[in-house]
C-alpha cells in the first residue's frame, strides 16, 4: 500500500543551498491566500514547488512512474508543497487525508530533504520512518499525520497530491 522509491536525482541536489531555496520559496509563496489565518501549517508552501525546482519534479516523475507502472499521461493534476520546522520546533500532530473527487484516484507522495527523526504516522497503525531523499507514496485516502514531536535539526519535507483518471 505505501511504497517507498529512493532518487538518484535528489541525492545529487540536496544539499544547504537547495534548503535555502526551499525556504525562501516558502517565504515568498505562502500556502493560500488566507495565510496566515488558514489551518494550514504554518510553515508551508503553496502548491507549485515542482514548477520552481524542476529537479523534484523530475524526481517526482519517475517514482509516480514506478509506483503505477505506467507513464504519466493519466494525470489529472499535481500540487506540490513544502513544510519546514526549524531546529528545536515543535511539529504537531493533524491527522488529515487528501481531497478525494469521483473519477479521480489520488496518491500522495513525501520526500524528506533532511535527517529527522520525526516521520509521519497512519491511523493505519504504519509509519514512515524517514529516509532522506526517497519518496514515500500511498493512496490519498489513508488518514495521516506528522508524527508529533521536537526536532533536533531542521525538518524539511516535500509533499504532493497526484489525481489520476479513474479509468486507468
Amino acid at each position: 500500500m505505501i511504497k517507498k522509491y529512493f532518487c538518484n536525482l535528489l541525492d545529487n541536489l540536496n544539499d544547504k543551498k537547495l534548503h535555502e531555496q526551499i525556504k525562501k520559496y516558502i517565504e515568498e509563496n505562502p500556502c493560500c491566500v488566507f495565510f496566515p489565518n488558514c489551518g494550514h501549517p504554518k510553515i508551508q508552501s503553496g502548491p507549485f514547488l515542482d514548477k520552481k525546482f524542476n529537479l523534484i519534479k523530475k524526481s517526482l516523475d519517475l517514482s509516480i512512474e514506478n509506483y503505477l507502472n505506467t507513464n504519466l499521461e493519466n494525470i489529472v493534476y499535481r500540487k506540490t508543497w513544502c513544510y519546514y520546522n526549524s531546529k528545536n520546533s515543535h511539529v504537531t500532530e493533524g491527522w488529515h487525508n487528501h481531497l478525494m473527487i469521483e473519477g479521480i484516484r489520488e496518491i500522495s507522495a513525501l520526500c524528506y530533504l533532511n535527517k529527522t527523526k520525526l516521520g509521519t504516522v497512519f491511523k493505519e497503525d504504519f509509519q514512515i520512518i524517514p529516509e532522506i531523499n526517497t519518496w514515500f507514496i500511498w493512496p490519498s485516502y489513508l488518514e495521516h499525520s506528522p508524527e508529533p514531536g521536537y526536532t533536533d535539526e531542521e525538518r524539511i519535507v516535500i509533499a504532493s497530491a497526484i489525481g489520476i483518471k479513474n479509468s486507468f
